[in-house]
Formats: structure tokens, sequence, C-alpha cells
């Protein structure tokens, strides 16, 4: 109910205070912008894939250190919150459109994320190789990749496609690796319950 009440509210200040009218916050993008309904097929399902490996690891990771699964509760949550924010920069656009518009390049932010992911890694190197961690190694290899073909900008036949499609690899191998590290650890809570 308060979500909802603070949604509301919220929809109302930015129609007082900016003129934007609720529907075009309420209503769904290729709705208001009359597209078909497939425009964005592929980053949409991108954006339900960030959501289900963010509330899965977050989940698991709660209900793991609960249990005394710290170590692995860490990568969990640390990963689940991480997860979270890149799955809200995505469905924003923040590094692509409403940084530019403050004036803002994607290049400082893009390298937050990179010093994030590797600081990750790095404190959570040792318990990472007990875990299916070729997963996640390659999905920063695609994710990498496709921020790498995004900055070096050179226009080349198949180049978003390309740089789409290495992102889109790269959310589903970090997805799979949330999931098996997730679903891996609620056997370690039911078997841990059955002694």
């Amino acid at each position: 109910m308060f979500f909802a009440v603070t949604v509301t509210l919220s929809l109302v200040g930015l129609y007082v205070a900016y003129d934007i009218h609720p529907n075009v916050l309420l209503r769904d993008p290729n709705a208001t912008a009359r597209q078909p309904e497939y425009y964005g097929l592929v980053s949409n399902l991108g954006i339900l894939a960030w959501t289900s490996a963010a509330a899965i690891s977050l989940y698991s990771g709660l209900l793991l250190r609960r249990s005394g699964g710290a170590p692995i509760s860490r990568i969990l949550l640390t990963g689940g919150a991480f997860t979270a924010l890149l799955c809200l920069d995505d469905l924003f656009m923040l590094h692509e459109g409403l940084l530019a518009r403050i004036g803002v390049s994607e290049v400082p932010l893009l390298v937050t994320y990179a010093v994030l992911a590797v600081l990750w890694v790095a404190v959570s190197v040792r318990r990472l190789m007990a875990t299916e961690w070729m997963l996640l190694l390659i999905a920063l290899a695609a994710m990498a990749g496709s921020v790498l073909i995004d900055l070096v900008n050179v226009p080349l036949p198949g180049q978003l496609l390309a740089e789409d499609m290495l992102k889109f690899t790269g959310i589903l191998f970090w997805v799979a690796y949330f999931v098996r590290l997730s679903w891996q650890s609620m056997r370690w809570i039911a078997l841990k319950a059955a002694e």
C-alpha cells in the first residue's frame, strides 16, 4: 500500500512541478510512442533477466545468511545489489540517455561499473573459485566486449547487433551464474535443516 501511495503522489508531483502527464509514465512505452509491440523485445528480455537475477540472488543471500552460510551469502547479496544497479541503469538508460542529457559522458559511469566489478571479484575471488565461476567469466567477458564495441564507436556493418547480442549473452550467463549459485545455496540450507 505504501509503495502504491508513494508512486501515486510522485505522479501527481511530477505533473504539477514539471507538467509530465501521468499517462506518459503509466502506459507502455511502445503504446505511448505508437510503435509495434515487438520494439525493444531483446532489451525487455534483458531487463527481465537482470530483475530475476537480482531478486533471486538477494532472496537467496538473505536466507543463506540467516542459515549461517555467510561467505556465499555475501557473494549473493553484493552480486544481487550490483545486478539491481545494472538493471536500473539498463531500464532507465542512465549511461546512454539521462547522463548525456545533463552533459555527463557515459565513460565515467562505465568505468565505475568496471571498478565495482573488479573489486567485487577481487574481494571474493577465493569464494568465487569454489562456485561455477566459468559462467561468471563468460558473462563478464561478453559484457566487456559489448562495452568495448560501444566505446570504440567505429561504424561497421553489424556493429549494433554485435554490441547488443554480446550484452544480452553476458546478461544470460550472469543470470545463469546467480541462479545456479542460489539453487546450490538453497540445497545447502535444505540439507542443513535435515540434519
